[in-house]
C-alpha cells in the first residue's frame, strides 16, 4: 500500500513539476512576481511572470505588478477641503483688503489702486482712482454675505483669499477684469487673463492713465 501512495505522489511531482520554473508560491493562473534569486532564473526582480502549462507554452510573461490604490481616508478627505471663512456684513476696507469676522483678508493675486492714489481719466480729468475701485467693490457685494477660501498669510499676518460672493462671483477676477485692480504677477499670474481683458476694453484704471499700485507706494507719480 504504501508503494502504490510513494508512486502516487512521484506521479503528481511528475506531472505538476513543469508548470515551475524556480520556486515560490504562484496564483491561480501560474503567475507571480519575483522577488529572489530573479536573475538566476532569468527574470526581472518585482515583475510579474507565468510558467510554463503542461504543454510547455509560456503563457505570459513581464506582467507589471497592478499600482496599489489605497483607500483616501475620511481624515485625508477633511484635510484636502479648503478652510473657509464667511460674514453676512463684511466691511470693505479698500479695494482689495476686507474685514471677515473681525480679521483682515487681502485678495491674493492682485493689487488695486491705494486710496489716496490718483489716476487720470481719457479725457485728462484726475479722479481718486483707490476710492473709486473701492466703491464699485462695495456696490457689487451689495451688503450681502461673503465666503473667503484661506490660501495662506502675508507678511502683515492678513489672511491671502480668494472671496466669492452669494452668487458665487469671484470678486478677485472680478476686480481685475473690470479694471479696478491689476494682476499682481510678482505674486500670482491667476488673473492675468482678466487683465488683459480689461486693458482691450479700457475698463477702469485702463481707460486712462494711471501708475501701478507697487510702483505708487514706492513713490511714483503721474507728470
Amino acid at each position: 500500500m504504501t508503494q502504490y501512495i510513494v508512486l502516487a505522489l512521484l506521479g503528481l511531482a511528475l506531472t505538476v513539476g513543469p508548470a515551475f520554473a524556480h520556486p515560490g508560491n504562484t496564483a491561480a493562473d501560474g503567475c507571480h512576481f519575483c522577488r529572489t534569486n530573479c536573475a538566476k532564473w532569468g527574470e526581472v526582480e518585482g515583475e510579474r511572470h507565468c510558467h510554463r502549462d503542461r504543454q510547455g507554452t509560456r503563457t505570459r510573461q513581464n506582467v507589471q505588478p497592478p499600482v496599489s490604490r489605497q483607500p483616501q481616508s475620511q481624515q485625508d478627505r477633511i484635510r484636502k477641503r479648503p478652510i473657509e471663512i464667511r460674514d453676512n456684513a463684511p466691511r470693505i476696507v479698500d479695494a482689495d483688503t476686507l474685514e471677515i469676522t473681525g480679521r483682515r483678508v487681502r485678495l491674493q493675486g492682485l493689487d488695486a489702486p491705494e486710496a489716496a492714489q490718483i489716476c487720470r481719466q481719457a479725457g485728462g480729468q484726475r479722479y481718486r482712482c483707490g476710492d473709486r475701485a473701492t466703491e464699485a467693490l462695495r456696490t457689487r457685494i451689495g451688503g450681502g454675505a461673503v465666503r473667503c477660501t484661506i490660501e495662506g498669510y502675508d507678511r502683515y499676518n492678513r489672511i491671502l483669499s480668494t472671496c466669492y460672493t452669494e452668487d458665487g462671483t469671484d470678486l478677485n477676477a472680478w476686480l481685475v477684469r473690470q479694471g479696478y485692480a491689476l494682476a499682481y504677477r510678482r505674486y500670482s499670474t491667476k488673473y492675468v487673463a482678466d487683465e488683459a481683458h480689461a486693458k482691450s476694453g479700457r475698463r477702469g484704471i485702463w481707460a486712462g492713465e494711471f501708475v501701478p499700485p507697487w510702483a505708487w507706494r514706492q513713490g511714483q507719480r503721474l507728470d
